[in-house]
């Protein structure tokens, strides 16, 4: 039995962007979708997106079948509920979306009366050395009291950094008005939080993730400052209205969706007998916790230990698939965990990887007992948003594929 049959169109619904993300499965959802549309068997089924990241994966099955969204860091969770959620806009005020608004323009104007600094507005500046201390004087803010009555995390901590200091204080105004109880329908607050992390990703002055910020210098200058000149919260409007534009009114109660935020070891636990697994962790020895920690601040907005450059948290998560010593024992645990729930298994990997195909093959024929298994293979461009100087590499994209016999 195919899920697609039951649609138009073979072809993966195309859903919103919400974040920039690396590796995104975005350029070839339907290469992986069609492999897991495979495995089905029938309604009651769960498919289960063990490292969701973006959750354009799992999102691409909203409407389709029953759907665990896991992924250790918060942020994703939040994006998946965008993708996932029913939205049942009867059960808010009609002018809910209005009246956030205006909330988080009063809130703004609250903060700047009682934290004084001065409001910079990069239109002023036209010199580089104008610019310049411009920023060194907002990443300095990091060592000066805020009134604790108003949400200030990202106006002391990131001004100057990846946003400008005005950037940040609406970032912190939405994140704080989000927060308060009339808002805290779920997917109410997964809606605005994608839309602020979707304006947060362009209005940034890194290359796309918060690995690091750039320094300003004479050879970026301009380009620096088109993003400090950028206003979030239009950005973060047009983002809202087109959200619930988009899922105005778009439900399926039969289904059932589900999200976590747990290791895939203990993920693998809770999943239902004869069920899908779709597996894509990270190919490479870098942590996305590095690159995304912004998001995961943002969303838990905990005022943690920062430290470095990149103002990362010292709690952000370590994946063993990153680390060279632990990446076969990574995938036998993957494996062990479809086996011990006789659950179908399609796995994401690259030919660029830590391990080679070969030894991931030789893991799962191991820990696979009484399944055919099978790969599939695509030329892929893969998006590595200028950690190493260039945007994209070729790789060859393989899919290794188990299905319980």
């Amino acid at each position: 039995m195919n899920l697609f049959n039951r649609v138009e169109s073979k072809v993966a619904p195309k859903i919103p962007h919400i974040i920039k993300y690396m590796g995104s499965k975005r350029n070839i959802i339907d290469f992986v979708v069609d492999a897991i549309d495979e495995l089905y068997l029938g309604e009651d089924q769960y498919m289960y997106d063990m490292f969701a990241g973006s959750s354009i994966v799992c999102g691409s099955f909203r409407n389709l079948m029953n759907v665990s969204c896991n992924d250790i860091q918060n942020y994703s969770k939040i994006v998946g509920g965008v993708y996932l959620n029913n939205y049942n806009w009867d059960l808010l005020p009609s002018d809910v979306i209005e009246k956030f608004f205006d909330d988080v323009e009063d809130r703004v104007d609250e903060f700047k009366k009682v934290n004084k600094f001065e409001s910079i507005d990069y239109n002023n500046f036209s010199s580089f050395e104008d610019v310049l201390k411009l920023e060194l004087d907002q990443r300095n803010l990091r060592e000066k009291l805020f009134n604790n009555n108003f949400d200030h995390l990202f106006a002391k901590y990131f001004s100057g950094t990846y946003w400008s200091y005005e950037q940040c204080v609406w970032i912190d105004a939405i994140a704080s008005v989000i927060r308060k109880e009339k808002y805290s329908t779920k997917f109410l607050f997964d809606l605005v939080n994608g839309a602020l992390m979707f304006s947060m990703a362009y209005c940034s002055q890194s290359t796309g993730h918060y690995a690091q910020y750039r320094d300003l210098k004479p050879d970026n200058f301009k380009d620096v400052l088109i993003y400090r000149r950028k206003e979030l919260f239009p950005i973060f409007k047009k983002k809202v209205r087109t959200l619930k534009e988009y899922y105005n009114g778009e439900n399926n109660h039969d289904l059932r969706h589900e999200f976590t935020s747990l290791d895939y070891r203990d993920a693998l636990k809770n999943v239902r007998k004869r069920s899908i697994i779709y597996a894509d962790p990270p190919y490479q020895f870098v942590h996305y916790s590095r690159f995304y920690h912004a998001l995961e601040t943002l969303v838990k907005y905990d005022y943690p230990e920062l430290k470095y450059k990149g103002r990362y948290r010292t709690d952000r998560h370590q994946s063993p698939f990153c680390i060279k010593t632990q990446v076969p024992k990574a995938f036998k645990s993957l494996f062990e965990g479809a086996n011990y729930s006789n659950s179908s298994i399609v796995l994401s990997y690259s030919n660029s990887g830590m391990i080679t195909l070969e030894q991931i093959l030789d893991i799962a024929k191991s820990e696979l007992k009484g399944y055919l298994i099978t790969t599939e293979e695509i030329d892929y461009k893969h998006s590595t948003m200028g950690r190493q100087g260039d945007k994209h590499r070729d790789v060859k994209e393989v899919l290794i594929i188990g299905s319980k016999m």
